[in-house]
């Protein structure tokens, strides 16, 4: 499938990056199998936010923003609550625009969707 991702999409994805710090705190763009934390291949990740942003300027050339997203490591619902199970931090990516470490609409793969329930709670 040839789209944006939006939130609650389950997607994987053999091209997700991460900016990984050297042994001397320098940061460098790698695949996240490189990382030596996280495979990407067989997990799946949940969308959890998008956001048209990032565009600037310098030097007379403007930059449009682009479809920026951000996933967390998706481990099904905990079999007692139903809660969702996700990895605390997470990678971000765009789909669009002039970035480094872009992954296109086509270099990714759409599990499933989940909806996020809202909980309303009432105090006095």
């Amino acid at each position: 499938m040839n789209r944006l991702c939006k939130v609650g999409d389950v997607i994987r994805s053999h091209r997700f990056h991460v900016w990984h710090p050297d042994k001397n705190g320098f940061y460098s763009l790698c695949d996240v199998s490189q990382s030596g934390k996280l495979n990407p291949n067989g997990n799946d990740w949940l969308v959890v936010e998008t956001a048209m942003t990032g565009g600037g300027g310098s030097h007379n050339d403007v930059y449009p923003d682009g479809h920026h997203v951000k996933i967390r490591m998706f481990h099904g619902f905990d079999s007692k609550t139903g809660d969702i199970k996700l990895d605390k931090g997470g990678l971000s990516f765009y789909q669009s625009g002039c970035f480094n470490g872009m992954i296109y609409p086509n270099d990714i793969e759409f599990v499933s969707e989940l909806k996020k329930e809202v909980k309303e709670t009432w105090s006095k």
